[in-house]
């Protein structure tokens, strides 16, 4: 299996959706910062510590069998794996 073979068959994602996703996943950095400050993390393994922690939070979400909870926790996912890049590219980080 290769390529779009992986998928052939299934429901399809619509650009409308992916449209959709990046809007929450762009207000949702932008309330974090709002909350949390614009400072990067500081080395690969603070950024690391928090995936992991978000990681953990998605392990829990995914056993409540709720999946507007487990959507919620992989959007902290995507906004803590962005604030990670973010970091790295200001070339500011120590280690």
């Amino acid at each position: 299996m290769q390529g779009k073979e992986i998928t052939e068959g299934r429901p399809q994602v619509t650009e409308e959706i992916l449209k959709t996703i990046f809007t929450v996943v762009n207000n949702k950095i932008h309330a974090r910062y709002s909350e949390k400050g614009w400072g990067i993390s500081v080395s690969r393994h603070e950024i690391y510590g928090i995936l992991k922690e978000e990681e953990h939070e998605l392990i829990e979400a995914l056993q409540t069998n709720n999946s507007w909870e487990f959507f919620n926790e992989l959007l902290d996912i995507a906004v803590a794996a962005i604030h990670g890049m973010a970091s790295i590219q200001s070339q500011k980080m120590d280690w």
